[in-house]
């Protein structure tokens, strides 16, 4: 694993790894798609109705979604300097990947390129920020794993760990402003459109 993906860059590795989660999301929605297409949730057909009565609480909505993102968050940090750090990250990137294929996926079948727009307003635009983020923060793992890696090869007792800390710093931003921008503006855009 570690000869692989020395020879590609960390950005590349976790692209790979989501556009895989993506596809195989996408591939199994269709080979088995059967009571998924009944379900209730978003795909319910009431749902569209129903979000326009939503009174949320959003301070309850922000509290929330920084202790979903943010865990997410320190467990893939903390991972960061174990020895699954390359597997956790495959794991979570793939994950997300396989989330979004199958989502969109059932989506389109239900609603059609109207279930694409849906799922675009859901996302958007703290899905942006999420993404960024957690770009960052791979890639911020994956390096801190090589360098570890490295300097104990070469058996040195001084590890940096936090090397590149403006990186690890401007991930945990990006995804801060998405949890605000998730609990704040993200419902007001899905009642626009639909």
């Amino acid at each position: 694993m570690n000869k692989i993906r020395d020879k590609i860059s960390p950005l590349f590795f976790i692209l790979m790894t989501t556009g895989l989660g993506f596809v195989f999301g996408v591939i199994s929605i269709a080979f088995w798609k059967g009571n998924w297409l009944i379900s209730d949730g978003i795909l319910n057909q009431d749902f569209i109705y129903k979000i326009e009565e939503i009174n949320v609480n959003k301070r309850a909505l922000f509290f929330l979604c920084l202790e979903k993102r943010l865990g997410a968050f320190f467990l893939l940090f903390l991972l960061a300097f174990s020895s699954v750090n390359v597997w956790a990250n495959i794991f979570f990137f793939f994950l997300n990947g396989l989330y979004m294929g199958s989502i969109i996926e059932l989506m389109s079948m239900r609603y059609g390129i109207q279930g694409i727009l849906m799922y675009m307003s859901l996302v958007l635009p703290h899905g942006f920020f999420y993404t960024v983020g957690y770009l960052k923060l791979g890639c911020w793992c994956l390096k801190i794993e090589k360098s570890i890696y490295e300097e104990l090869r070469k058996k040195e007792a001084k590890v940096r760990y936090f090397k590149n800390k403006g990186s690890l710093i401007a991930a945990l931003a990006w995804v801060l402003l998405g949890v605000v921008l998730e609990s704040y503006v993200n419902l007001k855009i899905f009642k626009i459109f639909f």
